[in-house]
């Protein structure tokens, strides 16, 4: 099969054989997605890529893509894309069945199948919160939360063997300040986008950036050499940027400060407790 991930900054195409037990990636292609005319163009060079080996492509039978948005009758646009991606233009092009779904209702579906004693698969952290002590279930809802282009979202319900997966936009309700620093965040967001934010102007990899902005502004940490070629540098660089500074040594103050409340808008919203 052929499986595909249309995010806000990467399409990745994947031709995957089902076994039994387990899933086998025979090839994988990455574009980014935001500089593609069409999808349609994104899929015939992931095509080409695919065709430099030989009879990859002629035993795949069917295409699933996951999209970064709302899916309705069989399209999306994605929410940070500028075109709309359909099963009918899939099919035309592939001439075999497709299937198009969220992107976080995909990754809903693959929760079941990770292996949570493999740490390359889940990392486990400590939460201080209340311990409980109750059995394992084999039935229950877990969330399914990931801060990327924009802030995804997406829960499932199980009673084994039933399972049951919902997508959800929850990324795009208005932010809620929870004390007096994100009150203060929740107050410059607005003035910066002229509107109040969404969760995802918070908590995503564009909105950091926005945050370092309103640590200098706010005065909670000084300006550095390191922050002024942070601020030069183009929009979609500084996220790394910043990311790579808060954990150099000794770190750089304001982008420290940056993504400590990064994890704390990360960790208070998504009700995950206080983070160790």
């Amino acid at each position: 099969m052929l499986a595909i991930d249309l995010g806000g900054t990467n399409a990745s195409f994947a031709v995957v054989a089902a076994g039994e037990t387990h899933f086998e990636l025979l090839s994988h292609v990455v574009l980014p997605s935001g500089k593609q005319a069409s999808f349609a163009d994104a899929l015939r060079t992931a095509l080409n890529r695919f065709d430099e080996e030989p009879g990859l492509m002629a035993e795949v039978s069917a295409c699933c893509i996951s999209a970064a948005g709302p899916v309705v009758a069989g399209r999306c646009t994605p929410t940070n894309l500028p075109y709309t991606v359909s099963t009918q233009e899939i099919e035309n092009i592939l001439k075999i069945p497709c299937t198009i779904m969220n992107d976080f209702e995909a990754i809903c579906y693959g929760v079941p199948l990770l292996d949570l004693n493999d740490a390359k698969q889940v990392r486990r952290i400590q939460i201080m919160q209340d311990e409980t002590n109750e059995p394992e279930s084999d039935h229950g809802v877990a969330a399914v939360i990931g801060a990327g282009t924009g802030l995804g979202m997406g829960y499932l319900s199980w009673e084994r063997p039933e399972l049951h997966v919902f997508a959800s936009e929850g990324g795009h309700l208005d932010f809620a300040p929870w004390d007096e620093q994100s009150n203060e965040l929740a107050t410059y967001l607005r003035h910066e986008l002229g509107r109040f934010p969404d969760r995802e102007h918070a908590l995503s990899g564009p909105s950091i950036p926005r945050l370092h902005r309103f640590i200098l502004s706010s005065g909670r940490a000084p300006a550095s050499n390191m922050s002024q070629r942070i601020s030069r540098l183009p929009q979609n660089e500084q996220p790394a940027a910043i990311a790579a500074a808060s954990v150099e040594s000794p770190a750089d103050p304001s982008c420290k400060a940056t993504m400590d409340l990064f994890f704390a808008v990360y960790g208070t919203r998504e009700n995950a407790g206080t983070w160790n």
